[in-house]
């Protein structure tokens, strides 16, 4: 089974630090993966609903998710972790669009003034 988005919107990023004493904790563990929603080769309405559900990992200005982790304490492991948060993110946004189809558009939002 493969993944259900294209892997060329994906950049990883982790940190080594060559300085820091072994069984130190460091940011060496940490990974964190980031991802252009209109890149990812999904269909609109599950790109609609990725956007809607991601939270505080998507960035609206510039149309990506951000997901990092330091669970483990090998980052091959955190690497995998953030990969499988993706993989859910997008599966169940592909099944709220088979729930209730696509999102209703706003159209022109009015601003809120006194």
């Amino acid at each position: 089974m493969g993944l259900p988005f294209s892997v060329h919107a994906l950049t990883f990023k982790s940190h080594m630090d060559l300085t820091s004493v072994a069984k130190s904790q460091s940011n060496e563990r940490r990974v964190r993966v980031t991802a252009v929603v209109s890149q990812m080769g999904l269909d609109r309405p599950t790109a609609q609903y990725v956007r809607a559900i991601a939270g505080t990992h998507y960035q609206r200005v510039h149309d990506r998710l951000i997901i990092s982790s330091d669970k483990h304490e090998e980052s091959a492991l955190n690497r995998r972790e953030v990969l499988e948060q993706l993989v859910s993110l997008v599966t169940e946004a592909q099944r709220l669009r088979g729930q209730f189809g696509e999102l209703p558009r706003i159209k022109h939002m009015t601003r809120y003034s006194h």
